[in-house]
């Protein structure tokens, strides 16, 4: 897409120029290369980060537009700290903000400022019906809310009390005890939930004492992108 797509290098100042356009123009359809390209941006992304939501927010089919907005996750760390009118207007609506994952995840940056908006999420995703075949949308929704509260951290231990009662409704229950348990688990213990009362999940195999030792060791590692 970008002349030096595959380099280390930071994006050079053409090859921005180049991306603000493709970014704007609605007839570039595809936007293969673009998650490599975006880890190449440095300095002030809000320009390419506005294009990128206005882009989504007028594309009649969001799922297939997730992508333009999504692969700006890759920007460097704290790029979403101050959060824009189209961004917040993304995740005013589960029905809009559940293909935006990428977007849910680096609400992380602005620490314990996106707590509010990150348990009015997965609030809204516990009761919002998705219909028959969105069933995996929302549950990678979900996952990115956890993503974002894994970045906040410690900082985010207040909100605890209230992602368990979440977690234990109807509309979250199963992706919790099924679909995710142990990253959500670790989520929790994170944010300062007494690791000797986790119990392992009824589908996975070992003993309790195993599975709280693993999910107390990924709780000590660093937030991850590709992993948490």
């Amino acid at each position: 897409m970008i002349a030096n797509g595959g380099s280390d290098q930071p994006l050079g100042e053409s090859d921005r120029r180049l991306l603000v356009r493709i970014l704007e123009d609605s007839r570039v359809r595809s936007s293969d290369g673009l998650w490599a390209i975006i880890k190449q941006v440095n300095g002030d992304s809000a320009d390419l980060r506005r294009l990128a939501a206005r882009r989504y927010l007028a594309a009649s089919d969001k799922k297939e537009a997730r992508s333009w907005i999504n692969a700006l996750a890759n920007l460097p760390e704290g790029a979403y700290a101050d959060p824009l009118p189209e961004e917040r207007a993304i995740l005013a609506d589960p029905a809009v903000s559940r293909f935006a994952t990428g977007l849910i995840k680096r609400q992380g940056d602005r620490g314990v400022n996106a707590v509010p908006d990150l348990l009015r999420l997965l609030r809204e995703y516990s009761v919002y019906d998705p219909g028959k075949y969105g069933f995996s949308d929302l549950t990678a929704a979900t996952d990115a809310v956890r993503s974002g509260f894994r970045r906040i951290g410690p900082a985010a231990s207040f909100a605890r009390p209230e992602i368990e009662q979440l977690l234990a409704s109807p509309g979250l229950k199963y992706r919790y005890k099924t679909l995710g348990q142990e990253e959500w688990d670790t989520l929790l213990v994170v944010l300062g939930k007494p690791v000797e009362t986790l119990i392992k999940p009824k589908n996975r195999s070992g003993t309790d004492a195993r599975y709280r030792e693993r999910v107390a060791q990924r709780a000590t590692k660093p937030y991850d992108a590709r992993r948490d």
